[in-house]
């Protein structure tokens, strides 16, 4: 992990799990082609609202789980979280933002997932700062 994840590069962070959400779906759906042609574009700022939208309390405490182990240094219980969290992701954008499976390898698709995860990632760390008082 090479010191963890630094809080103040919640985009680095989103980006690194959109990437292990791609590796997972890979894996998961044993799409290792690339995605057709005639495949719908996929609209990732609307992508990204939509997620936002339908901000699961899975997806919150999933985000959590990953800071703490990345603070941590504990790289088992952030590879554990963010198969969790991927694994919620793709079920929102699946059920409620009409993203088929063969979008989910999309370059859009990865950079939705990584705005929504920096999003998600900011709230987490601006109510833990609202909690303390700052």
């Amino acid at each position: 992990m090479g010191g963890g994840i630094q809080l103040p590069r919640l985009g680095a962070a989103g980006t690194r799990n959109a990437s292990l959400i791609t590796a997972t779906l890979a894996v998961s759906f044993g799409v290792w082609s690339p995605v057709p042609v005639i495949a719908q574009q996929i609209d990732g700022v609307a992508l990204t609202k939509c997620l936002t939208a339908n901000a699961a309390g899975e997806h919150l405490a999933a985000m959590k789980r990953m800071i703490v182990a990345a603070i941590n240094d504990d790289s088992e219980a952030l590879e554990t979280a963010s198969t969790t969290y991927g694994i919620a992701i793709i079920d929102t954008a699946v059920t409620n933002c009409g993203i088929r499976e063969m979008q989910l390898l999309d370059p859009a698709f990865k950079d939705a997932v990584g705005r929504y995860g920096q999003k998600l990632g900011e709230k987490v760390i601006t109510d833990a700062f609202a909690k303390i008082g700052q």
